[in-house]
């Protein structure tokens, strides 16, 4: 079972995890730590959570690296977040290009629901206006998880209920 991990472990983690991907973890964030990465010990064979984050820090544990990195992002994202930039896109954005094509990239695209929010904007953009540009969106993530699961684009019916219309 997992334990505290002392100060120390804790300052010492977060210097590494702002490091490698950019996270910044507060003060007394430890339990978020804790939560996260403690079924990631069975799975690599680690007794306690400070023998974990000491492994993860090593330069050798590439593997082990990027599952912490993966369990420790938030993943926070629903359709049409933010309706603003949206509005931005089709009325001002989109209309700036003319006929020509459009590149768009989305990252932090988690499980995918802002790359296929912005596919969703350009498509009803071109069905009022055919024969403008094609628009091509790159989506990516930090999270190899979320990139599988931004590819299969499969979503259950909570996720489908988070500001995604009936219409849409």
């Amino acid at each position: 079972m997992a334990k505290n991990i002392q100060d120390s472990e804790y300052k010492h983690f977060c210097t590494f995890l702002e490091h490698q991907c950019g996270i910044v973890l507060g003060e007394n964030k430890q339990y978020l730590v804790k939560s996260r990465l403690s079924p990631l010990m069975a799975r690599f064979g680690f007794e306690t959570l400070s023998e974990l984050l000491k492994k993860t820090t090593s330069v050798s544990e590439r593997n082990l690296r990027a599952a912490v990195v993966d369990a420790m992002t938030t993943n926070e994202t629903l359709w049409f977040r933010d309706s603003h930039p949206f509005t931005l896109l089709e009325r001002d954005i989109l209309p700036s290009f003319g006929n020509k094509n459009v590149k768009i990239w989305s990252a932090a695209s988690s499980s995918g629901q802002e790359p296929y929010s912005i596919a969703m904007t350009a498509l009803e953009y071109r069905r009022k206006y055919p024969g403008k540009g094609n628009v091509q969106i790159l989506g990516t993530d930090i999270s190899p998880s979320m990139l599988e699961q931004c590819k299969r684009g499969e979503y259950d019916s909570l996720a489908l209920a988070r500001g995604l219309s009936p219409e849409r």
